[in-house]
């Protein structure tokens, strides 16, 4: 049991490495293009041929796919051995979500600075109290759509002002507010 292991785990590793060869010998590093795609994403047909349609014809062959999984399988045996264990392959997560989180990171961080930047009326780069509340008191208005100095929950949905969908945490609120109203008049 354990040569056969031994051999699949070899034939496994030449078959890789001859699909780099052939990659490199064709002007494309595979592994490196794998890498820089392989970031933690949805299991979408989106995604799916994004990271696997290397050559971008539109089209994934079973062995293109196999291909890469090949090549992924390679970079999470991380010390080379032929098997992947699980702290390999938790590891080698783990390395791809730390990358994707200290981009998202920097981009939170970099639209902390626009918004400051945006509070800061007088670009003294001091935010006053009366600075911060402009923006709290257009957010406010926005909400209190009856314009009465209250936002309650049966207050209508105000009109959606960034081009987005509607924020579907208040209309569950909404909703849920006026099934219970409904069910109180019922009982009444």
């Amino acid at each position: 049991m354990k040569n056969n292991k031994t051999i699949n785990t070899l034939r496994a590793t030449l078959f890789a490495t001859v699909l780099m060869f052939s990659a490199e010998s064709h002007g494309h590093d595979e592994k490196k293009e794998s890498k820089e795609k392989g970031t933690a994403r949805a299991h979408t047909k989106e995604a799916f041929m994004l990271s696997s349609d290397e050559d971008g014809d539109g089209n994934v062959s079973k062995e293109e796919f196999l291909a890469i999984r090949a090549i992924s399988y390679t970079e999470k045996d991380l010390n080379g051995d032929g098997i992947v264990a699980e702290a390999e392959y938790v590891a080698e997560w783990e390395k791809r979500l730390d990358k994707q989180m200290a981009k998202q990171r920097e981009a939170s961080v970099k639209q902390a600075y626009a918004r400051y930047g945006a509070l800061d009326k007088d670009k003294n780069k001091d935010m006053s109290l009366a600075e911060f509340h402009a923006s709290g008191n257009r957010t406010f208005k926005h909400y209190d759509t009856n314009e009465d100095g209250v936002v309650t929950e049966d207050e209508p949905n105000p009109e959606d002002r960034f081009g987005d969908l509607a924020d579907s945490s208040e209309n569950k609120k909404s909703k849920r507010s006026k099934k219970k109203k409904k069910g109180k008049n019922k009982e009444s």
